[in-house]
């Protein structure tokens, strides 16, 4: 399977459904660093570590569960964040 926008980059296999039917995620690594991918556009932050993302029932939000500079977060943020 061929993803656009992830050449170089390190994926997980693992592919999650968005609900609204239109996009997919999966989470990508890249210099030792995870991040997520939507339709293959990579998203800008990074982290130490990423669990798999939780969506909305409409689709435009995901739950991102994520350990930055040893911290713990969770975070809702539109998936048009990662779209642009």
């Amino acid at each position: 399977m061929t993803i656009s926008g992830l050449s170089g980059l390190i994926w997980s296999g693992t592919l999650f459904l968005v609900p609204d039917g239109e996009n997919v995620a999966t989470k990508v690594e890249r210099n030792h660093k995870y991040t997520w991918a939507i339709n293959g556009k990579v998203w800008n932050k990074e982290f130490d570590a990423i669990w798999p993302p939780i969506f909305s029932p409409d689709g435009n939000k995901m739950l991102l569960r994520c350990i930055e500079n040893g911290k713990y977060y969770r975070r809702i943020i539109p998936v048009s964040e990662i779209l642009g």
